[in-house]
């Protein structure tokens, strides 16, 4: 059989897979599988799911007698036992497998459960991205080479009954029949825990692929796609992989990174944003015209959203008693939310941390607008990681550099209010250019900065040199291909930051 078949049926599969827009009844019939599947659970024992399927209106009836959890209440009340082996807790049957959550903030620590369930949604969803393909105008010739993943360690630990380890090396084992063989860089490399190691070999083993799509968060790929260029002197990535076209980003935005890895690649990429988290496949960019996401609501999950105000901003623990929680029929535009999930991995009405904004709430269009615990509001400015984000890239056009990576914290000192601003860039700039066209490009994202900066907000910036932060996370042991660069630094983390770099905050107030 030639090579493009499988994939090339696989794809034609997923074209199949029509998006239905009645999205409150999607949703509504997700919840009532979810209740009905765990009804003899302990879980759904204990909140009486049977009695919550009778009722009129199950969303209500769900929505007032389940607390919202956050990892540590659930954890502390329930999946403390799924993880002990106990079978039949948040969802049917023994949990086998659990995914390692990075996070920004900590080495691995929260460990989520994935359910056979889960993998039949995580592999739906797949389908569905597959049929984005032809909207970005991807050459058949790209998505047909191979694929190249770079994220952590495909391995995964016996603990006990259970497998432990990322959500990719767990869907390594759970691939489509038609997608294996495509994968690189293949599971002795991908399962090697030295994120420098295992580097090390793909970058010896690259020109023997042929790589036409790379998977993974932003950051790690850029470091991967440099240490192929040192190794092998490479003017560009493009020497040895022509027909790399495509960028498949997870798990931040990949806008700051976006003018590096052209740079690197030696030409421009078709990127293609998703969103997935350890709990769930939350949606995927659907268009090359638009950065917007589509939200998945037919795949598993049921989702909730609490309006984020000023009033949840000092404990993230205030979302678990909101005054007011919305479902998607409810939700309006250009409007910040705190994303719930309920998943059929046995997640309840689970604080995710995540911000979202929808675009289109009619469509399901929606943009990741942050961290609960990384928005900036110190004195009303309402910053959000959409804004910074944004203001990045448009600081990059206006003076023709690369900011690969970038973190602010927020300083409240006696009567100083600022935000410290961490650049990284090998460029040769001034800081006081950067600051200044930054501070302007904030301005014009967000009015109530603009006010705050006419009056108490102050802003500093310092660049740090190339790498830095890659340094940083692997002296935290956080140098493993998976986790993220905090865009905001704050609590005990901020400490650990300083001390790495060796400086203090001492803003300049002129």
């Amino acid at each position: 059989m030639e090579r493009g078949m499988p994939l090339d049926w696989g794809l034609r599969l997923a074209e199949r897979r029509l998006y239905k827009h009645n999205m409150p009844s999607q949703q509504r019939e997700v919840l009532r599988k979810l209740l009905n599947k765990a009804k003899n659970t302990a879980f759904g024992q204990y909140y009486e799911f049977r009695r919550l399927l009778q009722s009129s209106d199950p969303v209500v009836a769900f929505q007032e007698r389940v607390p919202i959890h956050d990892y540590n209440l659930l954890f502390e009340k329930w999946w403390h036992r799924t993880l002990a082996g106990e079978a039949n807790v948040c969802w049917p049957g023994k949990v086998k497998f659990f995914a390692l959550s990075s996070g920004t903030s900590n080495a691995a620590s929260k460990r989520i459960p994935i359910t056979p369930d889960m993998f039949s949604a995580l592999r739906r969803n797949a389908f569905g991205l597959f049929a984005t393909f032809p909207a970005f105008h991807i050459p058949g010739k790209t998505y047909t080479r191979s694929w190249l993943g770079i994220g952590g360690s495909s391995s995964l630990q016996k603990v006990d009954d259970h497998f432990e380890g990322y959500l990719s090396g767990i869907n390594t084992k759970k691939r489509p029949f038609w997608s294996r063989g495509y994968f690189k860089p293949g599971n002795e490399i991908g399962g090697i825990s030295d994120f420098d190691e295992r580097t090390k070999l793909i970058a010896a083993k690259a020109p023997e692929w042929d790589i036409g799509v790379v998977i993974g968060i932003p950051h790690w790929v850029l470091i991967t796609l440099e240490y192929i260029l040192e190794y092998h002197s490479l003017n560009s990535i493009k020497e040895i992989w022509p027909d790399l076209r495509l960028f498949v980003s997870g798990g931040t935005d990949y806008r700051p990174y976006r003018k590096a890895i052209n740079k690197l690649i030696g030409q421009p990429l078709i990127y293609l944003n998703t969103y997935i988290a350890s709990e769930g496949f939350i949606g995927h960019q659907t268009s090359p015209a638009s950065f917007d996401l589509q939200m998945l609501m037919d795949a598993g999950i049921f989702f909730e959203f609490i309006p984020f105000e000023d009033r949840h901003l000092a404990h993230n623990r205030d979302f678990l008693t909101p005054e007011r929680i919305c479902t998607i029929e409810e939700v309006v535009a250009n409007k910040d939310y705190a994303l719930v999930m309920s998943t059929c991995s046995g997640a309840w009405r689970y604080l995710l941390g995540d911000v979202v904004r929808f675009t289109d709430p009619g469509q399901g269009l929606f943009r990741i607008t942050g961290r609960t615990k990384y928005y900036l509001n110190l004195c009303s400015e309402h910053l959000t990681g959409d804004n910074t984000n944004e203001a990045i890239r448009r600081t990059e056009l206006d003076l023709k550099i690369s900011i690969p990576e970038y973190t602010v914290v927020p300083v409240q000192k006696d009567r100083y209010i600022g935000h410290h601003w961490y650049v990284e860039t090998d460029a040769k700039v001034s800081p006081e250019l950067l600051r200044s066209t930054l501070d302007y490009h904030l301005r014009r994202l967000n009015d109530d900065y603009h006010t705050e900066r006419n009056s108490r907000l102050s802003i500093e910036l310092q660049i740090v040199e190339p790498n830095t932060f890659y340094q940083w996370q692997k002296a935290r042991g956080q140098h493993n291909g998976q986790s993220k660069v905090p865009r905001v630094i704050r609590g005990e983390l901020l400490a650990d930051w300083l001390a790495y770099i060796g400086s203090t905050i001492s803003p300049n107030r002129g």
